[in-house]
């Protein structure tokens, strides 16, 4: 018995709520004195109980005399109580979703990322952009081409910027309306950086890479790395041609 009354008590009801709705399931109609009874719950106290279980939709009442109470079916309180429990994890989802996501938007995070896991961040990076992407990179793998693609044409409403070398810009602008494309002249120092990765000026990446294995990457959460790439990608733009 116990273990049903703390269960109940999980669903935000009170030690004698659960107690008085567990004693009208063992019986098909009390009245408030049988309730206290079979209950233990205190008889001064059984009335205030069952006009809380009432407005909840767990029990009805008669119009008799002495008055008699039951539980309603209980199909309907499951329901009611399946009902609440999803309202709640929903909130609790948005209100703690809501305060991550402040708590890292305020604070500014400088990640390190090697191998495989870059490729993966920089994908998810793109997929997280609401309003802008800024990309250049002297060299995007041709595997990486059609990913992106995929990515930009769900985002059509997006400011996007890319900067790369010919061939890559030539195989974009064919299959991309809306993106701003510019040609570098000349690959950027390959020793330093391939890449650059900034969405919706607060979310930024700068990659290194030789093959699919062999792979560093910077990326930061915050907006001072952001805008500090920003001024960097106007600089590299200012020298290419669209």
């Amino acid at each position: 018995m116990t273990e049903i009354i703390e269960a109940l008590r999980g669903f935000g009801l009170s030690e004698y709520e659960s107690k008085v709705l567990v004693a009208l399931f063992r019986a098909s109609e009390l009245t408030a004195k049988e309730v206290s009874t079979l209950s233990g719950v205190p008889r001064t106290s059984v009335y205030q109980v069952i006009d809380s279980l009432k407005k909840r939709g767990f029990v009805e009442q008669s119009y008799t005399k002495p008055q008699k109470f039951r539980a309603l079916p209980l199909e309907y309180i499951l329901k009611s109580l399946r009902d609440d429990s999803e309202r709640n994890l929903k909130l609790i989802d948005q209100e703690l979703s809501s305060l991550v996501k402040q708590e890292r938007e305020e604070k500014e995070e400088i990640w390190v990322v090697y191998g495989e896991s870059f490729l993966n961040r920089f994908f998810d990076l793109l997929k997280q952009a609401e309003k802008s992407i800024k990309l250049v990179s002297s060299k995007l793998p041709d595997e990486w081409l059609d990913k992106i693609i995929e990515v930009l044409k769900n985002k059509k409403a997006l400011s996007v910027e890319i900067v790369t070398h010919s061939y890559t810009a030539q195989y974009l602008e064919s299959r991309l309306d809306g993106v701003e494309i510019y040609r570098l002249e000349r690959e950027m120092g390959k020793q330093i950086v391939n890449g650059l990765l900034i969405v919706d000026e607060k979310l930024s990446m700068s990659f290194f890479f030789k093959n699919k294995s062999d792979c560093i990457a910077i990326w930061s959460s915050g907006k001072g790395l952001a805008s500090f790439y920003s001024y960097f990608v106007e600089l590299v733009k200012a020298k290419s041609n669209r």
